[in-house]
């Protein structure tokens, strides 16, 4: 069986973990399967999980199938490329990519341009759990035909499940979480990383710079600053843990350049080995939505900035809503949060414990209905 798995762009560590995720589970009822991915992620990234590629370029549509059918088998077995028309099960796991916040372009691009041709051919074509929306009048044409040719369709929250509802009218979405939440994490030592006692790891998005209002974007440093003086002050130890790529980092470098005593910039190319050093942490304050994930999914509260609706479901769905730090909120009203978090943390890991093995039940109910439909 060839599974095509979409949306796990690299460096994004996040879709990294939904890839990990996607190809633990599926091996485990087809032992037998070989995975495939778009020819745009890098070949080192790819190589490191046995990923072959497969010959499709959005901007030449379908006549890639055609560049691909004349390179000769031999050769193809060589540089491990697979046709598209072999493939029998494309998995979408992009995460966020369903929505007007990233433009009608990107849904035609990579979805709603081939699924019906895709769905010809016969393969079973299945979203994860994922955030959709919001949209516009633009999209409906687009999304419903993702509806109408997709054999399972997912969302991960329910504001998500109602745009798409409200758009095309259809009772077919599903709701589930997060599926990252089943990887275990990697112990951090492993690797020679310290995590000291009472450690935080804020975890910085160049997204909030980009996708915030201007005020929001130049707030948002400075939120993270007075965070890391408070945390000094109260004997906490915190650091930076870069969940993506260079223009996280560059966040980082820039607050630290602000900061008297400069804070630790940690990384690691393994995701799980992020999720171990997360472990490790008393909290977190992070604005990647897969290191919420693997805090949350481990029992570890967290302070969440987000510039999605994405975020304000998952915090709530861990009963964390006032831990989610608004647009437009204040410097002081930042700090009252943290004051907050710090004096209920006891009781406040108890309860994320017990939610994220709720959690976990569901993402185990969501594989057993991910297998039925490719059986």
């Amino acid at each position: 069986m060839l599974v095509e798995i979409k949306g796990i762009g690299f460096p994004n560590k996040g879709a990294e973990l939904m890839l990990i995720a996607v190809m633990e589970q599926i091996t485990k009822h087809y032992p037998e399967a070989e995975y495939v991915v778009d020819f745009d992620c890098h070949y080192q990234s790819r190589a490191k999980y046995g990923l072959y590629q497969k010959i499709w370029l959005s901007r030449l549509g379908l006549k890639s199938e055609w560049l691909s059918s004349i390179i000769p088998l031999s050769i193809k077995k060589r540089l491990g490329i697979k046709d598209s028309k072999d493939i029998d099960v494309i998995i979408d796991a992009s995460g966020f990519r369903y929505t007007k916040q990233w433009g009608l372009k990107a849904t035609n691009n990579y979805m709603a341009n081939y699924i019906e041709h895709w769905k010809t051919e016969g393969k079973k074509i299945i979203f994860m759990p994922q955030a959709w929306g919001p949209f516009d009048d633009s999209f409906k044409e687009p999304i419903d035909k993702i509806v109408k040719f997709s054999d399972l369709l997912i969302a991960r929250d329910p504001e998500s499940k109602r745009y798409i509802e409200s758009l095309t009218g259809t009772n077919k979405v599903k709701l589930y979480p997060d599926f990252s939440n089943l990887l275990s994490p990697k112990n951090p030592e492993l690797f020679d990383i310290d995590v000291p006692e009472n450690s935080v790891a804020i975890i910085p998005n160049c997204r909030m710079l980009d996708k915030m209002s201007e005020n929001d974007a130049k707030i948002y440093p400075d939120i993270i600053r007075g965070f890391i003086l408070q945390l000094k002050k109260k004997g906490y130890n915190p650091f930076f843990l870069m969940h993506e790529g260079a223009d996280d980092e560059q966040i980082a470098l820039e607050i630290n350049s602000c900061l008297e005593y400069e804070i630790k910039i940690l990384d690691h190319n393994d995701p799980l080995v992020l999720k171990g050093i997360i472990s490790k942490c008393e909290f977190i304050i992070g604005s990647r939505f897969h290191a919420l994930v693997s805090a949350l999914s481990q029992g570890i509260p967290v302070i969440s900035m987000g510039w999605s609706h994405k975020y304000n479901l998952l915090m709530r769905d861990y009963g964390l809503d006032q831990y989610l730090i608004e647009s437009s909120i204040t410097l002081e009203e930042s700090s009252i949060t943290l004051n907050n978090l710090i004096d209920e943390l006891d009781e406040l890991k108890t309860s994320v414990f017990k939610i994220s093995n709720i959690e976990k039940e569901k993402t185990k109910a969501m594989w057993a209905e991910v297998i039925s439909v490719i059986e």
